[in-house]
C-alpha cells in the first residue's frame, strides 16, 4: 500500500531570536522569522490543497530539530519532505537573489532543492543551491581568512535522520520592497515545487 507523502514547513527562527532584521534595531524592524512565517502560512494553504502539511512549533533550533526527529506521521502517510524558510543577510547590505540548501550527499534533497530553485530562479536572481553547512564552510577548501580545516559543521535543520530537508533562502531581507512585491507569487513556486517533488 502506498503511503500519503506529508510535506513539513518550518519558519526560520523563532520571535524571541528572530534572525536577520531590516534596520537591525528599532521597533519597525522588518525581521526574518516574521516575514518567514508570513511565508509559512501561506504555502501551507496552497500545498493543503492536495497534500497534508504539518509544521514545526516555533522555538529555539534544538528544539525544533528534536520535534522533526520524534515526530510520527499518521497511519498511511510518511514525512516526503521538510522545508524550513529563512531569508538571507548581509553586513554590507550586498546580494540579491535566491538559493536553496540540502544535506550534503543527499540525492533527495539535491532533487528537492532543485525543483525550488528553478522556480525561485523565475522572480529571483539564481544563486544557485548549495550543500548546507554552516557559513559555507565546506571541507577541503578555505572558504575565508582564518578557516580551519576539519572545524566544518552542518546546518543543523538538515540533518533529521529519515526524510529530505532544505532550507529555502528567496532574498536577502533588507531587499523589503522586493520581498513584499514577490511574496504571493514566490510562495505560490514553492508550494508547486514541494508537490511536484512530492509526486517525484
Amino acid at each position: 500500500m502506498t503511503s500519503i507523502p506529508l510535506v513539513m514547513l518550518s519558519a526560520g527562527h523563532y520571535p524571541e531570536a528572530p534572525g536577520a532584521c531590516w534596520p537591525p534595531t528599532g521597533e519597525n524592524r522588518f525581521c526574518e522569522h516574521h516575514e518567514a512565517a508570513r511565508w509559512i502560512g501561506q504555502i501551507s494553504v496552497i500545498v493543503r490543497e492536495q497534500l497534508p502539511v504539518v509544521e514545526v512549533p516555533t522555538g529555539p533550533l534544538e528544539k525544533k530539530v528534536s520535534w522533526m526527529n520524534g515526530f510520527n506521521p499518521p497511519p498511511g502517510h510518511r514525512v516526503a519532505i521538510s522545508a524550513e524558510l529563512h531569508f538571507n543577510s548581509n553586513e554590507q547590505r550586498r546580494g540579491s537573489g535566491a538559493e536553496v540548501l540540502y544535506y550534503p550527499g543527499s540525492q533527495r534533497g539535491q532533487r528537492a532543492a532543485e525543483i525550488v530553485q528553478q522556480n525561485l530562479a523565475t522572480i529571483y536572481r539564481d544563486r544557485g543551491i548549495h550543500e548546507g553547512w554552516y557559513r559555507q564552510d565546506k571541507p577541503g577548501r578555505i572558504d575565508y581568512v582564518g578557516d580551519i580545516e576539519g572545524d566544518e559543521a552542518l546546518l543543523a535543520f538538515l540533518t533529521p535522520p529519515s526524510f529530505p530537508s532544505i532550507i529555502i533562502e528567496p532574498e536577502f531581507i533588507f531587499n523589503i520592497a522586493v520581498i513584499e512585491s514577490t511574496r504571493a507569487e514566490a510562495c505560490s513556486l514553492i508550494a508547486q515545487s514541494l508537490i511536484e517533488f512530492c509526486k517525484t
